[in-house]
This record gives structure tokens, sequence and C-alpha cells, in this order.
């Protein structure tokens, strides 16, 4: 089985040096910051320290909101990666590195949608797309405005202003596009277009919606037509090493955001400013405590998780790959969507060879009584990049009103006290981790 899996490392590093500027680079580079830095860009720096404070989890939070989205290909996404940067270069003892990494998306499109000798056509200059089939470019189709008694032999274009129901669209194998109408259009979220086997996904404005809903019950003919380009991405991390370098502890927060259906983007204070805000706070306490384990601690801030979990595009996967050839056992803790606020739950899992028995028992053990401790059995983030895995989150996991994905997960929405008591008992339940042969941790 240790065979197989180096196996699979190597090849996938293998493919993934092909997308990469170096396979040196890719297992990480050691960060220095600004050596060669102009006036113009020292005095850039200085305004952006003084700008930009990661000292506290409020003042972490406070900054990414500065920052806004971090939608990977914005201008957001690169800030925060050399923020993060510039924070653990404060730390002179501490070895930071980062993985360089590229991705291929579509970029540039247009739609067009001819019935009865009309053209209707929208582009990526007056509409959203993240989410693009290219194996359907150019159909037959026909415009519906409802789900309910679809023709399966017959492909559709669905129009609706529900975000519910463009949920629910993804469901429908012969749905080509769904068309989400909205008062208007923000640009800033037009970055990622990833390729998907579910509809192609759009937001238009309601004129178009219109305009297409008057052609509705027609046979028309949709071409979608779209360039790709390479996105370059950065992982960040920090690693305050033990006695012994054979084992690691990687403690993993995903660092950009995702699109919200709606009519605004979704700067991320839950998903994952939480994740970034704790991994930091943690990160700060064992930098002060000293960490006197046999194990190494990294922390690491990685990127694209939005949309490409499991994929080699993930960060999180890239992290993974580079890891397995340095430790012998890497014990992942995954933070993601903490801090929502009126969520009491505390929810917690496991995964691979994690001795769930003693976790439980040292989770227990913490002083928990401002949440109702809730043991998961599954959860989607980077977690499912590793084979031994711990994760938190607290957010209605389920809930119709929850904040993540939309435009209200921002820090009005973020509840300070809650991350800094989670803060507290997460770092307890590391310190009592860490004095854990590996034995112990793993079964």
């Amino acid at each position: 089985m240790k065979i197989n899996k180096k196996c699979l490392a190597i090849l996938l590093l293998i493919f993934l040096v092909v997308f990469s500027s170096s396979c040196s680079k890719f297992l990480g580079t050691k960060v220095e910051i600004n050596q060669n830095d102009d006036k113009n860009k020292v005095e850039q720096e200085d305004e952006n320290t003084s700008k930009f404070k990661f000292n506290t989890i409020s003042e972490t939070q406070g900054s990414l909101d500065q920052i806004g989205t971090r939608l990977i290909g914005t201008e957001g996404n690169y800030l925060i990666v050399e923020q993060l940067k510039g924070y653990f270069n404060n730390y002179p003892d501490v070895e930071i590195l980062s993985i360089p990494y590229s991705i291929n998306l579509y970029d540039e499109y247009k739609v067009s949608v001819i019935a009865g000798g009309e053209s209707i056509a929208f582009d990526s200059l007056n509409s959203i797309s993240k989410l693009i089939n290219d194996v359907k470019f150019n159909e037959s189709v026909i415009i519906t405005d409802t789900l309910d008694g679809l023709d399966k032999l017959l492909n559709y274009i669905f129009i609706t202003d529900s975000e519910k129901l463009i949920e629910i669209s993804k469901e429908y194998s012969n749905v080509c596009l769904s068309l989400l109408a909205v008062d208007q259009i923000f640009l800033g979220q037009n970055e990622i277009k990833v390729k998907t086997n579910i509809p192609t996904i759009m937001n238009v404005d309601k004129a178009t919606a219109e305009k297409l809903l008057n052609i509705k019950g027609q046979n028309a003919e949709l071409k979608i037509e779209a360039n790709r380009k390479d996105v370059n991405l950065e992982n960040v991390y920090a690693v305050i090493k033990g006695k012994e370098n054979s084992d690691a502890i990687v403690i993993t927060s995903h660092i950009d955001t995702t699109t919200a259906l709606g009519n605004n983007y979704s700067k991320g204070a839950i998903d994952n400013g939480s994740g970034i805000s704790l991994n930091l706070d943690l990160f700060k306490k064992l930098n002060e405590s000293k960490n006197q384990s046999n194990y190494d601690v990294i922390f690491a801030l990685v990127n694209s998780e939005e949309g490409f979990l499991t994929r080699s595009s993930s960060g999180s996967m890239q992290l993974s790959a580079s890891l397995s050839f340095k430790y012998d056992n890497v014990i992942n803790i995954n933070l993601d969507c903490l801090g929502e606020k009126n969520i009491d739950l505390l929810s917690y899992g496991y995964d691979g060879k994690i001795n769930g028995s003693k976790l439980t028992e040292i989770i227990s053990k913490q002083n928990i009584d401002k949440f109702t401790l809730v043991l998961a059995d599954y959860y989607t983030s980077d977690n499912l990049s590793f084979d031994n895995t711990i994760y938190f989150y607290n957010f209605d996991y389920h809930g119709e009103n929850r904040a993540i994905h939309t435009e209200r997960d921002n820090i009005d929405n973020i509840d300070i006290d809650c991350l800094e008591s989670i803060s507290d008992i997460l770092f307890n339940v590391l310190t009592e981790l860490l004095k854990l042969p590996k034995e112990e941790l793993l079964k």
C-alpha cells in the first residue's frame, strides 16, 4: 500500500511539473521577500505593511475585508499571497516555503442563441460564467423557464431568477446552459471558468433573460465559443521544526474565495477567512510556546480549493504530493468555514488511520461550553487531499440560509469572539496531539 501511494505521488508530480515552471519550485521554494525592489516598490511595501495587519484574529479579518474577493486570477488573490509571505517573513527562525503552479482555465467566451432568424448574443463583458461544459458548445435546444416535464430526448437552455433552481438544474444532463437572471453583473467575478460535466452556468442581466424568454418553447441553436488561458497561482506555508523530521502535522486553510450566484461577490470572511485567521493565530501561538515535539508542524495557506477539490489543480493536492516525498507520515488538520454568527455547533471529523477515539477524548476534555460538539462523518474541503486527516467547521452545513457562497459571507456575519474561543480549543487539541507518538496518533 505504501509503495502504491509513493507511485501515485510520483505520477502526480510528473504531471504537475508540466504546468509548473520547475520541479524545484513545486517541491517548495524558500521565500525571500523584496530583495531587489526599487524605491517605489519599497514605499508600496511600507504602505501595505501599515495597511494590512495579521497579528490577531480581528486584525486578519479586517485586512481580508479590505482585500475583498480572493477569487483566483484576481488582484485580491495575488495580494493575499504576497501579504502572507510578508507576515511569515517577520519570523526569521521559521522556514517559509512556497509552491508556484499554474492551472488552465477558460477565458473570454461568447454565447449565441439563434431562433427564427434572430440571434441573441452575450459574452464575458456583459455576463458571468464559472462553470463551462465544453462538450455542449453547439447544440439544438429549446428555451425553458421550468424544469418540470422536460423531454429527456431534447436539450434545453434553462432560465430562472432562483439560485436554488440553478443548483437543481445541475442534476439535468439534458440542460446545456443554465442562466441566472440578475439585476446587475459584477465582472470582478468573471475569472474562474472551470470545465465541468454539469450544465454551463452563467449570470445574465434581466434584459437579456427577457429577450431569450420571448422565444421560449421554440427550437433554437446554441453556440458557445471560449478561449483558454493559464493562471499562475501559489501556495504559501511556514514550517516550525520538531526534534525529528520524519513526520509532520500540516494545518491547511484555503485562501481563495468563490463567486456568489447572486448580484454580488463573496468576500469569503467565513469561507475561508475564518480558516486563514485561525491558521495564523495557531502559528503565532505555537511559535511563542516552541515546538518540543517530534513532529514538524506546517501552517499551509493553499490556493484553488473552490471548484477544484480532488483535482491535481487544487493547491492542497499539490501540497500533499510534495509532502509525501519528504515525510513518512503526514497528518492533516483542515480549517474551513468557522465562526459564523449565531451558530453554536462545533463539528469535527477524521478519516484514514487517525485514532478517532483518542481524538474524541482529547476534544471532549476542552472547554467547549459555548458549543454543541458534533462528530461529522464527511466534509468537502482540502481534507480530501490527504490520507490521514482531521477537520473542523462550525456552520449550518445543510441550512438553506447559510451565508457561505453568497454575498452575505462578509465580516458582518463573523463572530470574532467565537473564532477566538475556537482558536483556544484548537491550540489545546494541537498541543495534546503533538505529545502523542505516531503509533498512538495513527491506528
